[in-house]
Parts: structure tokens; sequence; C-alpha cells
């Protein structure tokens, strides 16, 4: 008996560990020589607007990842970064209940930050989970379920994080930070 209750807290373990750390720089603390998250694509064009940028108000360990709009010829960008060097996505092989994190975020004339899960087999879509998140002065943790479409598992999932207006330009002064993103499996 002990050594059932001992493999079962290890596999417990073990699985736990896996599920964190499916997402790449999770804490957004490794950052490259171009300043951007190791791990994530970010709309910056360097020379020309930054919108994402690394930040010492973080919820846990040094950095985060803090996203401010620009205006470029009289336009606003909102910020917004997007798992996977290129903005391809990540693979996966197991089926999280949902996504966590921890946000702040100050909305200017209703922006909205959003947070979204898009899940792929054999490039065909077969889960999402996305959400709103409303304003918050200080760290608030979010977690957004994902719905399945089948019982498949997925081998590629797409998260993208960003601040759009309701018009669709974002509002200068609108500004959002990102930290400590996993997956629940329950």
């Amino acid at each position: 008996m002990k050594y059932f209750t001992i493999s079962c807290f290890c596999l417990f373990i073990s699985y736990s560990l896996h599920l964190n750390a499916q997402v790449p720089n999770s804490g957004f603390e490794d950052w490259d020589s171009n300043g951007e998250p190791v791990g994530w694509y970010t709309n910056n064009a360097p020379g020309v607007f930054t919108t994402i940028t690394k930040s010492s108000s973080a919820h846990s360990g040094s950095w985060a990842v803090e996203g401010n709009v620009a205006s470029v010829s009289g336009l606003t960008l909102g910020p917004a970064i997007i798992v996977g060097e290129e903005g391809e996505g990540i693979s996966i092989n197991f089926r999280p209940a949902s996504l966590k994190g921890y946000y702040k975020f100050n909305s200017v004339n209703n922006d909205y930050m959003q947070v979204q899960a898009y899940f792929f087999k054999d490039g065909t879509g077969m889960g999402v989970g996305a959400a709103n998140l409303n304003p918050a002065g200080s760290y608030t943790q979010f977690s957004i379920n994902i719905d399945y479409v089948d019982s498949v598992i997925p081998d590629t999932v797409l998260i993208a994080i960003f601040i759009a207006g309701q018009a669709g330009f974002a509002n200068m002064g609108s500004q959002m930070f990102v930290d400590d993103l996993s997956w629940s499996n329950t």
C-alpha cells in the first residue's frame, strides 16, 4: 500500500510539472537581446513602434510582460503577444481543462484585454477558450475554461493575448501586464 501511495504521489507531481512546463517562458523571465520574450512572438516593429516590453512589475519572479498602446502615423496599435517564436503556436500532447495566469489591466475608453487559446490536431481546430478580462489595478488571477469539440488529443496550441478597442483600434493609455501562465487539468 505504501508503494502504491508513493507511486501515485510521484505520478501526480510528474503530471503537474508536465502541465506547467507546457507554456514556454510562462513567467516571462527570459528575454532575448532584442527585448523580446523568449518563446513568444510580439507585434513590435523595431525602429517603428514597440508595444511589448519586459517589466519589473511582476506577479512573481523578476519580470512580467508589459503591453502598451503605440501610435504610428495617427493610428493606435494595441499590444499583442502570441505563443511560439513565429506566432505559430507550440506543440502539446494533452487536453488541459483551462489556461490560468495573472494580469493587471488599465482600460481607456472601454478597450478590452483578451486571452485566447486555440487547440488543433493536424491543422484542424478542435478546442478553444477565450475571455475578455476586466480592468484590474493589481495582479488578478484569471482562469479560462477550454471547450473541446471531440475527444481527440491536440498536437498544437496557439495562445494570443492582446488589447483592442471597441472600434478596432486601442486607445493610448491602455496597458496590460501578464505573468505566470499555466495549464490546469481540473
